[in-house]
């Protein structure tokens, strides 16, 4: 929800109905999805249609990650199989890291797996190094 809204969870500059971002997220996008998702989107999100799309499936399943009862929540392999699906459509914005030696239109998933796989090699020369 803080990133959907780019809000914090508690915000004190708020009305003292909106201070809390949960209560608030859950009152008022239980009523009408889109209009209120659009109303309450991070203004700083440039975002088109297919991200705003994507955006609204987070969002829905934060409102029922959100539930009162625990057992109403999802459990995390639905989290994971709604979430899943959208992982490929996401690519770094044309943000320059010039600490990263990664290639700019690499996917989350390449760079995962390359993360990955430097975090192994170095956990290997951190380990023969003790030896």
């Amino acid at each position: 929800m803080e990133l959907i809204t780019g809000r914090k969870v508690l915000d004190e500059s708020q009305p003292p109905e909106d201070i809390h971002l949960v209560a608030l997220f859950r009152r008022r996008f239980s009523h009408e999805k889109d209009k209120i998702l659009t109303e309450m989107m991070d203004p700083t999100l440039e975002l088109n249609e297919e991200a705003k799309k994507n955006w609204a499936e987070v969002a829905d399943l934060a409102w029922h990650s959100t539930a009162r009862e625990p057992h109403q929540r999802p459990d995390m392999s639905h989290a994971v199989n709604r979430l899943a699906p959208l992982v490929n459509h996401w690519q770094p914005t044309n943000y320059v890291d010039e600490d990263d030696d990664d290639e700019p239109s690499m996917n989350l998933t390449k760079r995962m797996e390359q993360w990955q796989y430097n975090d192994t090699t170095s956990t290997s020369t951190f380990d023969s190094s003790l030896k």
